[in-house]
């Protein structure tokens, strides 16, 4: 197995499955032998090789099945590699998604809302960061994720910033009426 080529799984696993059609032809080989060796009369020669024979036979058993163990291991790196490519297209593709609803609501963030809705909106930004948030410490996305954490959390902060100007507005528009009422009263 030192002879494996490390570039990459797939040719690790052809080479592999090369090896064990090789073994499995050097064991029928040998079985073959030892068939005809007990064909022929028994003499001290016969048994020598007869030994010999069944000690390669042993090796080559062992060796076809260190080559099966090899191949499933491969076979499950394989697959894991192909599940975490999966992944990080989910990933991707949930980042690129959130980028562009991103957009939307900074493009629309000076459009008058209520107060629920900024809110609202706050709450659905901060849910969002901290989902992009687990996605930093991917080096695969970690870029991606940490821009775009820096654009949520600015949208939030924007979003905040609006809603203290709203508040005070509101506070001094509740002040203007109690003073108007105050003045009718009088």
């Amino acid at each position: 197995m030192g002879y494996l080529p490390l570039d990459n799984i797939e040719s690790m696993l052809s080479s592999v499955t090369t090896m064990l059609t090789e073994l499995r032809t050097y064991d029928e080989e040998v079985t073959q032998l030892e068939r005809r060796l007990r064909e022929i009369p028994a003499d001290i020669e016969s048994q020598r090789l007869l030994v010999a024979l069944t000690e390669i036979h042993t090796r080559v058993t062992s060796l076809i099945n260190e080559a099966k163990q090899g191949q499933i291991a491969l076979e499950q790196a394989q697959e894991g590699r192909e599940k975490r490519g999966q992944e990080i297209h989910t990933y991707k593709l949930f980042l690129e998604e959130t980028e562009t609803w991103l957009k939307n609501i900074v493009s629309k963030i000076d459009e008058q809302h209520s107060f629920n809705t900024n809110k609202i909106l706050q709450e659905e930004l901060r849910s969002r960061a901290n989902q992009v948030s687990e996605y930093e410490s991917l080096p695969e996305v970690s870029a991606l994720a940490i821009a775009l954490k820096k654009a949520l959390v600015n949208a939030i902060s924007q979003l905040s910033q609006k809603q203290q100007v709203f508040n005070v507005f509101q506070s001094l528009g509740a002040f203007a009426n109690i003073t108007l009422f105050g003045a009718s009263i009088a």
